[in-house]
């Protein structure tokens, strides 16, 4: 080991926090730290991590600490856990690590590849004609789209369902966090560039597997779709011309129906850059954005333990025993471990 300077790191860049307010706002009713126990806990915790070689063998990554839940007007312990803290460590830990699993699911996964795509399997075969090349370079991204999410649908308003069961929050909570991830996040700020940026992790850490892998993807198919549009679209006048395109894009922003917030910077396609921008995008969430989240949950998030999608005890106390067996306590039952562990292997 050898000391650190935490100013100079965050002034270098090297220092990330991971903050999880926006599953307080999704408590439903708001609530505070205090009273918020009701079988299962629902946290939202703070993360504080490093990027500095040498204190771990594979990896540069150092956790540093964290928080259990947001800081608050209750007057509930709500302490700063380090990594020399034993078993209270291990139980922040955990609880940070459900509350990545209850963001992920329902955000990452459901809502920005699933039900965002939604928007877009309606659109195109009721306002684009099936020889409208639009049309035809979307049809294969989106065939699928409406029979899956009718299922991810059947999840989130069935309690005796997988959602309603594993998951910290009640189902209306899973529903918010999606919700309030709409809110916070427009069609163009979920772009893998500009979400990257404004999170602080376009260039840092030097190791990033998810943007390091996706960014893979990025450039093959903007070329692609910028040469077949380039084709069909000789000049902005011809974007703007297209008036199934432009139905097209009024239905996607409809607050009504397709209700897509941001679909271009402006809020109108009337250049062939800005078309190309949105189909480059479609395509990469349909495609690898989506794959990465199947992919993810499948070597993380069937693991119980490692991933926990609910805390069975509430935070520890000040004078609350912490040992392995509380840890044990905190963790997923056998049966909703197991119910986790076929989901994510499954899907």
């Amino acid at each position: 080991q050898r000391p650190v300077s935490l100013s100079a790191e965050a002034t270098a860049g090297r220092l990330f926090a991971v903050d999880y307010r926006l599953l307080q706002e999704a408590l439903r009713p708001r609530r505070s730290r205090d009273v918020r126990w009701r079988g299962k806990y629902a946290p939202a915790p703070i993360g504080v991590f490093l990027e500095a070689d040498g204190f771990y063998p594979d990896s540069a990554i150092v956790p540093l600490a964290i928080q259990v839940d947001q800081p608050q007007e209750s007057d509930a312990a709500n302490p700063v856990y380090y990594p020399d803290d034993g078993w209270g460590w291990r139980l922040a830990k955990s609880y940070l690590e459900t509350a990545d699993t209850s963001y992920h699911v329902p955000f990452g996964h459901v809502f920005r590849t699933h039900f965002l795509m939604t928007a877009f399997a309606m659109a195109t075969p009721r306002q684009l004609a099936p020889n409208h090349p639009l049309f035809v370079l979307l049809r294969p991204h989106l065939r699928f789209t409406l029979a899956t999410n009718a299922g991810a649908y059947d999840y989130l308003i069935t309690r005796s369902k997988l959602f309603g069961e594993i998951y910290a929050g009640t189902l209306e909570e899973t529903r918010q966090i999606a919700v309030e991830g709409y809110r916070h996040h427009s069609f163009v700020e979920m772009n893998l560039g500009a979400d990257l940026a404004d999170r602080g992790v376009g260039a840092t850490p030097a190791e990033y597997p998810l943007r390091d892998d996706l960014d893979l993807w990025v450039d093959p198919i903007r070329t692609f779709v910028e040469a077949y549009l380039t084709a069909f679209y000789p000049d902005d006048a011809a974007v703007a011309g297209d008036t199934e395109l432009q139905a097209w894009a009024e239905e996607l922003q409809d607050p009504q129906r397709g209700a897509v917030r941001e679909l271009t910077p402006d809020g109108t396609l009337d250049t062939r850059r800005k078309l190309i921008d949105l189909i480059s995008q479609v395509v990469f969430t349909a495609g690898p954005a989506h794959a990465a989240q199947h992919f993810a949950s499948n070597y993380f998030y069937r693991y119980a333990t490692l991933f926990p999608a609910a805390c069975y005890e509430p935070p520890p106390g000040e004078d609350d025993q912490l040992d392995f067996a509380r840890w044990v306590a905190t963790l997923p039952p056998v049966s909703a471990a197991n119910d986790q562990f076929k989901s994510n292997t499954l899907t």
